[in-house]
């Protein structure tokens, strides 16, 4: 495992799936490098050939205000840049086999 990787994640596997086939050390340091990146705690898991992805965020970004206006560019950039962190990790393992 990648040293940064190690520093930042733990990961688990039942004995017969095979995780260096999946996390090759290209991949372990790209995710480090998303969480360095963003700052953000950083959640993947691979459920038989489904891959789910989950990112941190402090910000109400789902729950719009009522009483103040809701226009927020910095709010509406830090989604963006959270979701264009989702498609990058899900692009990475596109096309491997999990």
């Amino acid at each position: 495992m990648v040293a940064d990787f190690d520093q930042h994640f733990l990961a688990y596997a039942t004995h017969d799936a095979q995780p260096r086939f999946v996390l090759d050390k290209d991949i372990q340091q790209k995710i480090a490098r998303y969480r360095t990146t963003i700052g953000k705690e950083i959640y993947i898991s691979f459920v038989n050939s489904d891959l789910f992805v989950a990112v941190t965020e402090p910000k109400d970004i789902l729950e719009p205000s009522i009483y103040t206006s809701n226009i927020s560019f910095e709010l509406v950039h830090d989604f963006f840049n959270d979701i264009q962190l989702l498609l990058g990790i899900i692009q990475d393992f596109d096309g491997r086999k999990i």
